[in-house]
């Protein structure tokens, strides 16, 4: 199964903004694939929601040009088992953040061999009463990042715990 969201503006919002709930599940080898020419952004959690996201069983999510999780909101993601994987668009600039909590709440939980690649990770830089946290456990379960630096890689409210085996791997300055 396949879902491409493709135009000028490829975006995803789960838990959009207004006070809903809501929960996305892509599993079972299911692909989903955003590809906007301008713009694409996968939001789990918008102001005043509550979003929650899993990536199960091998399931595949791409082409996010940025990816917050609880921006003004409350905002959740699994990824969870092994060939489970979310990985960002990389192609211009400001592109590929992965960013928890960058305005509301997030938790993105990545285990039994799961994977997210990206070109940054922030955790809690937003403004205000942001928080994020990073569990990332299990053998075979990676984080990429493409570099370390001051904004490849920023806690700012919140925490990354890596345990079990699991790996948080960036290759230092290959992008800065």
């Amino acid at each position: 199964t396949r879902l491409e969201l493709k135009g000028v503006n490829a975006n995803v919002s789960v838990g959009a903004s207004g006070g809903g709930s809501a929960t996305l599940i892509v599993k079972d080898g299911a692909l989903l694939t955003q590809e906007g020419s301008s713009w694409s952004q996968l939001t789990v959690g918008e102001i005043h929601s509550q979003g929650a996201m899993e990536i199960l069983g091998g399931g595949q999510v791409s082409g996010a040009r940025s990816v917050n999780i609880g921006s003004g909101g409350t905002g959740s993601l699994l990824i969870d088992g092994a060939g489970s994987l979310l990985s960002t668009e990389r192609s211009g600039s400001f592109v590929g953040q992965l960013n928890v909590g960058p305005s509301g709440s997030g938790m993105l939980t990545v285990r039994n061999g799961g994977q997210a690649s990206a070109f940054a990770l922030q955790i809690g830089n937003g403004y205000g009463a942001d928080r994020g946290e990073v569990l990332l456990e299990g053998v075979g379960s990676r984080i990429d990042a493409d570099a370390v630096d001051w904004h490849r890689l920023a806690i700012s409210k919140g925490s990354l715990t890596v345990a079990g085996g699991a790996v948080f791997d960036a290759t230092l300055n290959a992008a800065a």
